[in-house]
């Protein structure tokens, strides 16, 4: 029986690092894409100060989070669940 214990606690051990590793791994793509999509570009021009900007620092953020909320609940969150 305490074998049979054991070899369910190591299974479920495994399970929590494997599962720890690739939330790391998903951060660290979440956090790479944000850059990539958010960050600086070459392409970016200097604004004109004339020219108001079209989002404040709330509208940036909810138009974030909106992104990364579908992306996460319709392609990472089925995946965790297989």
């Amino acid at each position: 029986m305490d074998q049979w214990r054991r070899l369910v606690i190591d299974e479920k051990e495994d399970k929590e690092r494997m599962l720890q590793e690739q939330n790391k791994i998903l951060w660290e793509q979440i956090d790479y894409l944000t850059k990539k999509l958010f960050g600086t570009s070459s392409e970016k021009k200097a604004t004109d100060p004339g020219q108001i900007n079209l989002f404040d620092e709330a509208e940036k953020e909810q138009v974030f989070w909106s992104f990364w909320g579908s992306l996460i609940s319709t392609t990472i969150l089925p995946g965790l669940f297989m």
